[in-house]
């Protein structure tokens, strides 16, 4: 329980195949990831889930149960072992790379506070505008979000 939270799911993901070691795991994309955590769910304890929350206005706590079934989704259509995206809107062009847990890793372990930047500068592969390279740095919120 010490360990953030991606370490977590990656660690539970390797206690239950051993012979798939956390790197492995690690080089995922957080769907596949996410999608093998549910399944693990679903064949551990069922897919019943039960969660608390609080409003972060007031502070009341409520409870939520859903199940596995009710938060996933389906994975876009891509070729077996792509695991890039390309995007385009506004006249821009982003190639990336889907994140990865590794991903996520480098943005907790890096000094950098601000981990939106740190994770787009990870997987962004190319940024243009209207056909030239720009820097991905430079791509306005309404194309990142």
């Amino acid at each position: 329980m010490d360990q953030p939270p991606v370490e977590r799911a990656l660690m539970l993901l390797a206690a239950t195949q051993p012979d798939k070691p956390v790197e492995e795991w690690a080089r995922l994309s957080i769907g596949k990831r996410d999608g093998r955590l549910l399944q693990v769910q679903d064949e551990l304890f069922g897919s019943g889930l039960e969660a608390v929350a609080a409003c972060p206005t007031c502070g009341e706590q409520f409870e939520l149960a859903f199940g596995t079934q009710d938060i996933r989704v389906s994975a876009p259509m891509l070729p077996a072992q792509q695991e890039v995206l390309r995007v385009e809107a506004g006249g821009y062009e982003v190639i990336s790379d889907l994140p990865t847990s590794a991903d996520l890793l480098k943005v907790v372990e890096s000094s950098s506070t601000d981990g939106r930047e740190s994770l787009l500068q990870s997987c962004i592969q190319e940024a243009r505008f209207r056909g030239d390279v720009i820097d991905a740095a430079t791509l306005p919120d309404e194309v990142v979000k």
